[in-house]
C-alpha cells in the first residue's frame, strides 16, 4: 500500500501522472489511466482492470 499519496515503485513512472497527482485526496489507492495521464482514484469504485503477468510467464511476447 501506500500513503499520503506515496506510491512505492513507481518513482521512475511519475512522468504518467496527470499534474498535482497523485494527491490522496478522498483515500484515492488505486490509478485510473486516461489519455491525458493517471489520477489516483478510490478502489471502492468500479473501472475496468489491467492484469499484470511476468515476461516469464508470457512465451514469444
Amino acid at each position: 500500500g501506500h500513503a499520503g499519496g506515496h506510491w512505492p515503485g513507481l518513482c521512475s513512472f511519475t512522468k504518467h501522472w496527470n499534474s498535482g497527482e497523485p494527491n490522496n485526496i478522498g483515500e484515492e489507492d488505486c490509478v485510473e489511466i486516461f489519455s491525458q495521464g493517471w489520477n489516483d482514484h478510490r478502489c471502492n469504485i468500479a473501472k475496468f482492470w489491467i492484469c499484470k503477468k511476468s515476461a516469464a510467464s508470457s512465451p514469444g511476447y
